[in-house]
């Protein structure tokens, strides 16, 4: 955003920021953030009622960005409006910087599936991240970040910020609910405690005289807040989140037969989400995408994010013709096949291969193994069925 032309109520923000920022004060009245890239990130949700984050001053270039905040349960228009709030200019005449465009799996293959199956062409490094089964002292969980017989919730393939990242959306969007649940019982058990005490502050009906007696009472306050202003269940939570171009990712339940006063629609939850999302990023951003006009345009849909995703094959006959291999290759395969099904992703076998640049002729030798590895009883997805889910959902987020 060179140049860009910025409303009154956030101009004299911007103004506060700045100032604040170069007299080093640190209890500004405006609080804000800055990172590696931005010298001030102001969030607008906080001071202005606006929902997205202004990154200002740019280190290296004095730019500024515009961040919406969850751009993707959004529409153009509400887009459109959300930035208007914020700069004068004319919403389609803006540079995009950074595009996150993505296809949702619904019931479809989970992320180890994935990792078995997908692989870019020309990337050179892949991350996944999971949970392991095994847990401390205390109980947690370990984090780990190498493959194994664990459940792969995240994949990367290449670096920030041009990236593919394929992720469990339901495990990201529970953990935002228990987060979330968590600062509502806090704000609940506050609200609880004051009504408890309104009438017997004088009276001092609760002299607080140890660390225990304060935990005890902390816990019943807690569990009055959880009781007298509940929180939804995840399934609500998530229902009321998908909204606009994400109302897909729900059904509504009918009630059954054996409650037939039940009028209220139940929201069905899909048992599996699994988001792939293609990152663009710092001048990575391809032409027909680079402004926000062009971003929510028809030939927008002709662009396809995923087109250097190759799948391995998988949905085949997985007979394995031991006369079509010699004995060491027929050995070689078995390994691969292996490799695939104890945890190995096809990124990485195919790194292997193509150590000596024909890592090509090798996929199509051991074509059948690989395969095997990936029998057609699990849910699968092709590199066309991901573009077309990926077209539906821009035009969905055109439309609404």
């Amino acid at each position: 955003m060179p140049g860009a032309s910025f409303s009154d109520r956030i101009s004299s923000l911007k103004s506060e920021v700045e100032m604040a920022s170069a007299s080093h004060r640190l209890n500004s009245e405006i609080p804000f953030t800055q990172n590696f890239y931005y010298g001030q990130v102001v969030d607008l949700r906080r001071v202005a009622d606006v929902d997205a984050f202004l990154h200002l001053n740019a280190k290296k270039t004095g730019t500024h960005k515009i961040q919406i905040v969850e751009a993707g349960r959004k529409c153009a228009g509400q887009i459109a409006e959300t930035i208007s709030r914020i700069v004068n200019d004319h919403p389609d005449l803006l540079a995009v910087s950074r595009v996150d465009s993505c296809a949702d799996l619904v019931d479809g293959p989970e992320v180890k599936w994935m990792a078995q199956t997908v692989r870019a062409k020309s990337a050179q490094w892949q991350a996944e991240f999971g949970t392991a089964e095994l847990r401390d002292g205390k109980g947690q969980k370990v984090p780990w970040s190498e493959m194994g017989k664990r459940e792969v919730q995240t994949m990367y393939i290449g670096k920030r910020p041009n990236c593919l990242r394929v992720y469990d959306k339901l495990a990201e969007r529970r953990a935002e609910w228990k987060k979330e649940m968590r600062r509502h019982e806090r704000d609940a058990s506050k609200i609880v405690m004051d009504k408890a005490l309104e009438g017997e502050r004088d009276q001092r009906t609760y002299p607080l005289q140890s660390k225990e007696e304060l935990r005890a009472l902390a816990k019943k306050f807690v569990a009055g807040g959880r009781y007298y202003i509940p929180f939804p269940s995840f399934e609500i939570w998530f229902a009321a989140q998908c909204v606009g171009p994400l109302t897909n990712l729900v059904q509504m339940q009918l009630p059954g037969q054996e409650e037939p006063e039940q009028l209220d629609l139940i929201p069905k939850v899909p048992k599996v989400i699994t988001r792939v999302e293609r990152q663009m990023g710092a001048g990575r951003v391809p032409g027909s995408l680079a402004t926000f006009e062009k971003l929510f345009s028809p030939p927008a849909l002709e662009f396809n994010p995923f087109e250097r995703l190759e799948f391995s094959s998988f949905n085949v006959d997985t007979q394995i013709d031991m006369d079509a291999f010699s004995a060491v290759e027929f050995a070689a395969g078995l390994q691969f096949k292996h490799w695939l099904e104890t945890g190995m992703s096809y990124q990485q076998l195919y790194a292997f291969w193509n150590r000596r640049r024909n890592g090509k002729a090798i996929a199509a030798k051991f074509a059948p193994f690989v395969a095997a590895a990936n029998p057609p009883k699990v849910v699968s997805i092709t590199s066309s069925d991901l573009y077309e889910r990926y077209r539906s959902s821009v035009s969905r987020q055109m439309a609404a």
